[in-house]
């Protein structure tokens, strides 16, 4: 499975969760891997977002709600 396969299967997964902002491909430690934007930090949410898929690790950042300006 390619990055961005792991990548449409946790978006999918999360998208609908209350409080998920987005998802993304970036890097880890110089490997690449998802990364999960959270509006803010909340230990429930975290507890419902995967740690891997596809290989991949997933890293979840909070990053604030994003808005088109």
């Amino acid at each position: 499975m390619s990055i961005e396969e792991a990548q449409k299967r946790v978006t999918r997964a999360v998208i609908g969760l209350d409080g998920v902002a987005g998802t993304a491909i970036g890097l880890a430690r110089g490997k690449p891997c998802i990364k999960i934007m959270i509006a803010r930090d909340d230990p429930a949410l975290r507890a419902k977002l995967p740690s891997a898929e596809g290989g991949f690790p997933v890293q979840v950042e909070v990053s604030g709600r994003f808005r088109a300006t």
